[in-house]
């Protein structure tokens, strides 16, 4: 396209030059906007296809449905981090106690108390995770992933799977409910405190899965000015809108993507880190005697 184009020609093909990128992975790799490929097709095939007077970039809205791609993803392949902290092996989870619930007994007699200790409370688990490299989608991500074998066996506060929601940086969090009931005795003219402990574990890992994308995809067209109705629905199937998309431009669609036989296999990688509560202990311990003059 030459210099001699005039504004509204650049304007009109504004959608259709490639967003090779998208959005910036954690770590700099790139994560291609799949929003941004298939409105582009859409905005291409309505200037192609449209009779009559046509919308103006700046005059339209293209409303993407998903409801007939489907995502599935394989079994995620992990490897943890070398995160060693002091005292432990490189690569072992670290792990911190809080105390969630404290209970003070006094005894001013001359004889030793029994007292019940009960005590119920609720933490959160915790999972953050963020795609590195492969692909973003507006609305929920939605790529569900079976937990790190290490995680599953630990803790049963995420269940089997977790739900990757967006692309960028995101915090999951799972409730997670202790509860005591023991006897506590508190000896004659003292303090006893009783605490309930809960030991969190926390650990960070890299993924690599494979997506598979299929099915077809549906645009509306409309007018934001003066003509608001339909101007024009465009269904298409991902697979060959993806392939044609790379042909066009190869950066577009990385070359690492596969397409075929009517399906897009899509590596994907990125970061998690868990935090949970992996068990509980009951504290008991004397704070101070009282003094017999009081």
């Amino acid at each position: 396209m030459g210099a001699c184009c005039s504004a509204g020609a650049v304007e009109q093909n504004y959608l259709s030059i490639p967003m090779s990128a998208g959005v910036q992975g954690k770590g700099g790799g790139a994560v291609t906007d799949l929003e941004t490929l298939f409105k582009s097709w859409a905005w291409e095939n309505y200037l192609r296809s449209a009779k009559g007077k046509k919308l103006k970039f700046r005059e339209a809205q293209i409303q993407l449905v998903w409801d007939h791609v489907k995502f599935k993803s394989d079994k995620p392949v992990y490897t943890r981090l070398e995160t060693p902290i002091p005292g432990t092996s490189a690569g072992v989870p670290s792990t911190e106690t809080q105390v969630v619930f404290t209970s003070r007994y006094q005894n001013d007699t001359e004889v030793a108390q029994m007292h019940a200790f009960r005590a119920e409370k609720t933490t959160n688990a915790t999972i953050t995770t963020a795609i590195t490299k492969g692909f973003s989608k507006e609305g929920s991500f939605g790529l569900e992933l079976s937990l790190p074998a290490d995680v599953a066996k630990a803790t049963i506060g995420f269940g089997l799977n977790y739900t990757v929601e967006t692309a960028e940086e995101h915090t999951i969090e799972k409730s997670m409910t202790w509860a005591t009931d023991t006897t506590v005795t508190s000896k004659p003219k003292s303090v006893t405190l009783a605490e309930l402990e809960i030991e969190e574990q926390a650990s960070s890992w890299t993924f690599e899965v494979k997506v598979t994308i299929k099915g077809r995809i549906t645009a509306v067209i409309k007018g934001t000015k003066g003509m608001t109705s339909v101007a024009m629905t465009i269904d298409g199937d991902v697979a060959t809108i993806l392939e044609d998309r790379r042909a066009g431009t190869a950066t577009s669609v990385p070359r690492d993507v596969e397409i075929k036989h009517g399906k897009v296999t899509w590596p994907v990688t990125g970061k998690c880190d868990f935090r949970f509560g992996v068990s509980q202990k009951v504290k008991v311990s004397p704070v101070q005697p009282i003094d017999k003059r009081e």
